[in-house]
C-alpha cells in the first residue's frame, strides 16, 4: 500500500564551509511516500515523524536550510520509505532533483527483525538522520567542485581530478578520456580511504560515490571496491572504531556507543543479506552487543540502587522522627539538598503507604521505593 503525504515548499539556504554560500537560495518542494505492503510496524504518522522529520531536522539544525511556503521551486526532494519483507528491513531514499543543480540520491536501510516498537521507531530515526547527512555531504562536495573550493579534506590535486570527471560527464555523459583512466579514479578511491581513516565518513562516502557514478567501466575493480565500501567497508570501520574507543567511561556514553554499533550492524546486515558469511559474522556481533548492553544495564541499575540507598536512610530518619512519610514538596526539597544525582519522577502516598519512582541522572536508570505504614522500606 502506498501513501502520499503532505507537499511542503522549502527554501534552502546553503552556506557550509565546503562550498555553499549565502547566495545559494534554492526553493524546493518535498513529497513523502510510504510503501509498506500491509506491514504496520508503526503508524503512518509515526513513520513520517521518525524518518522524514528527523531527516529535515538534521538538514536544518545548522541553519543551512530555511523553510518557507513560496513558489516557484528550483528543485524537489522526495522521501521514499520502503518496508521490505515480512518485518525485515526499513529503507529510506532521499532524492534531490533539480534542473539547475546536480541530482542526488541517498539511501539508508536497517534490518529490524525481532525489534520492539521503540527500537523500530529508533531505526526509522536512524535512517532519516543518516540519509540526510549523506545527502548533505554530496551537495557539499558538488558545490566545492563547482567553485574549486579546496580544504584540508579536499586537496587541490583531488579537486582537479574531480572537476575534470564532472566536466566530462556534463559534456559527454561519461568520463572517458585518456587523461582520466582507472589510475585517476584509484586516486579518488585512495583519498576516500584516507578520509574514512580520519573518521570523516560522509565525506569519504561522497568520494566513493563519485567513483561509482563517473567511472566508465562499471565492472572495474575500483568500482567494485567502492561499492563494497558503501555497504560494508565504511560502516564496519565505524563499528571497529567505536568498539576500540575508550575515551569516555560514562555509562550513558558507553550505552549510546553500543546503540550506535547496533544500528551500524543492522545497516550492514540489511545491505549484505545475500552474503551468508557476512550475515553470520554480523549476527554474531549483534549477539555480542546485546549481551554487552544487557550487562551494562545491570551495572547501571546497581549504581542507581546504591544511590537510592542514601534516600532510604533519609526516609527512615524522617519516619522515625515524625511517624509518617514526608509529603511530596518536603521530600523533593530534601532530595535536592541531601541526595546527589537523584530526581523524583513519581510520588504517591495513600493510607500511609509510600510509592516513589526516582531517576538516577548519572546512569539514566530508574528505581522504585516503597514504604509501608509501619516504616519498612523496599528498594527495587
Amino acid at each position: 500500500m502506498r501513501y502520499y503525504l503532505s507537499l511542503i515548499s522549502l527554501t534552502l539556504l546553503l552556506f557550509s564551509s565546503a562550498g555553499f554560500t549565502r547566495n545559494d537560495i534554492i526553493r524546493i518542494s518535498t513529497t513523502t511516500t510510504i510503501e509498506n505492503g500491509n506491514w504496520y510496524p508503526l503508524s503512518v504518522k509515526e513513520m513520517k515523524a521518525a524518518a522524514v522529520d528527523t531527516a529535515l531536522a538534521q538538514l536544518t539544525k545548522t541553519g543551512n536550510f530555511i523553510i518557507s511556503q513560496q513558489d516557484p521551486v528550483d528543485a524537489s526532494i522526495r522521501f521514499s520509505i520502503s518496508l521490505i519483507g515480512a518485518a525485515e528491513i526499513v529503507k529510506l531514499t532521499i532524492s534531490f532533483t533539480s534542473d539547475k543543480y546536480a541530482n542526488h540520491v541517498s539511501t539508508v536501510s536497517q534490518q529490524v527483525s525481532n525489534l520492539d516498537h521503540q527500537r523500530i521507531y529508533n531505526a526509522f530515526e536512524y535512517v532519516g538522520k543518516e540519509a540526510a547527512m549523506q545527502l548533505h555531504a554530496r551537495l557539499d562536495l558538488k558545490q566545492a567542485i563547482s567553485r574549486e573550493t579546496t580544504s584540508e579534506d579536499l586537496q587541490p590535486h583531488i579537486l582537479k581530478i574531480l572537476k575534470a570527471i564532472n566536466q566530462l560527464s556534463i559534456e559527454s555523459q561519461q568520463a572517458s578520456s585518456t587523461s582520466l583512466n582507472d589510475e585517476n579514479f584509484s586516486t579518488i578511491f585512495n583519498e576516500a580511504q584516507r578520509l574514512k581513516r580520519k573518521h570523516n565518513y560522509h565525506q569519504a562516502r561522497a568520494l566513493f560515490e563519485e567513483v561509482i557514478k563517473h567511472h566508465q567501466d562499471k565492472k572495474s575493480k575500483t568500482v567494485k571496491l567502492a561499492r563494497d565500501e558503501l555497504i560494508y567497508g565504511i560502516p564496519m570501520f565505524q563499528v571497529t572504531a567505536l568498539q576500540l574507543d575508550a575515551s569516555n567511561r560514562d555509562p550513558i556514553v558507553i550505552r549510546e556507543r553500543f546503540q550506535t554499533i547496533d544500528s551500524l550492524l543492522r545497516e550492514i546486515l540489511a545491505n549484505n543479506n545475500y552474503n551468508i558469511e557476512r550475515s553470520i559474522t554480523i549476527n554474531q556481533k549483534l549477539d555480542e552487543v546485546s549481551i554487552s548492553l544487557h550487562a551494562l544495564e545491570k551495572v547501571m541499575q546497581t549504581q542507581a540502587l546504591v544511590g537510592a540507598n542514601n534516600l532510604r536512610m533519609l526516609l527512615l530518619s524522617e519516619f522515625a522522627m515524625n511517624g509518617q512519610w514526608p509529603d511530596k514538596e518536603s521530600l523533593t526539597q530534601q532530595i535536592n539538598h541531601y541526595v546527589q544525582n537523584m530526581s523524583l519522577i513519581d510520588y504517591q502516598l495513600q493510607d500511609q503507604k509510600l510509592h516513589l519512582i526516582l531517576k538516577d541522572t548519572r546512569v539514566d536508570s530508574t528505581v522504585t521505593i516503597t514504604g509501608s505504614e509501619n516504616g519498612d522500606i523496599t528498594i527495587q
